[in-house]
């Protein structure tokens, strides 16, 4: 399932039995969430926080598909939809950037 062992994002300790929404690492107790970020589908193990980021781009994302499919009957196309979200997330400040970056 995943390229390379799970690890902690706390402690970087190995997760030897990983989980599949949440769980506490065995070496520092700290709890691991285990989430998809909703534009690429990467799994990442996450800290607290970061999982809340993902649960707002979640959110976001939904909104980003409803406003999709509403407007597609007036000629919005797949094309000009992933543009206009490239340059959004550009300008503004992407609430997960270092997963983005690849930094976890």
């Amino acid at each position: 399932m995943f390229k390379s062992k799970p690890k902690c994002p706390y402690c970087s300790a190995v997760l030897t039995d990983p989980p599949k929404t949440k769980k506490k690492c065995a070496a520092c107790g700290n709890t691991v969430f285990f989430k998809t970020d909703p534009y690429t589908n990467k799994e990442y193990f996450l800290s607290e926080d970061d999982a809340m980021q993902i649960n707002l781009l979640k959110e976001r994302y939904k909104i980003e598909e409803n406003f999709f499919n509403t407007f597609c009957e007036y000629g919005l196309t797949d094309k000009l939809f992933v543009k206009r979200r490239q340059i959004y997330i550009k300008k503004h400040c992407c609430p997960i950037k270092k997963l983005r970056e690849g930094s976890i």
